[in-house]
């Protein structure tokens, strides 16, 4: 039989669990659906990754997929900077203020990788995991925000997209 102490613990790590995990996509990605840029439409997701060495804590890491999808008839290919596929933003929820951006920080436009989308198909950047401490390292207080994920694969055009909403629990 579990002790009290320990039921009370595995509580308070599951309403922690649920105060960062609640992300979510809402759906607005800055595109409409009808929306393409030279034959490509653009989708971002983010998504939480589970801490495997700790199952019972609360994710400490997310990433965000952004998805191309081919909308034309032939096979498109895109270029990037391969330092950073994908640059994210938290905007809190409640304004709009901007907490932690990664846009303006230093990143080599070269060496450059292509991605190749099939005809009808579709390929996918990710951002490459972040660490929910490294935000609070940065100063980014607990609260909920808006993750927007941004790419440059249109030549001189930068694409914005919402990723969903991140909520970031006190310590």
């Amino acid at each position: 039989m579990r002790s009290a102490t320990t039921l009370a613990r595995r509580a308070s790590a599951a309403a922690l669990l649920a105060v960062i995990a609640s992300c979510s996509s809402d759906g607005d990605d800055g595109l409409s659906p009808r929306d393409a840029i030279d034959g490509v439409r653009y989708s971002a997701q983010l998504e939480l990754i589970a801490n495997e060495l700790y199952p019972n804590k609360p994710p400490a890491f997310f990433n965000v997929v952004v998805r191309l999808q081919n909308t034309r008839s032939i096979a498109l290919s895109r270029q990037y900077p391969v330092a950073c596929p994908v640059l994210l933003t938290l905007e809190r929820a409640v304004d709009g203020q901007v907490v932690y951006d990664e846009v303006p920080r230093p990143c080599s436009p070269t060496p450059v990788a292509a991605i190749d989308i099939p005809t009808n198909g579709s390929a996918t950047l990710v951002s490459g995991l972040r660490m929910f401490a490294a935000l609070r390292a940065d100063a980014v207080p607990a609260g909920t925000y808006r993750v927007v994920a941004t790419v440059r694969t249109e030549a001189d055009r930068t694409v914005q997209l919402t990723a969903g909403t991140l909520t970031i629990a006190a310590e």
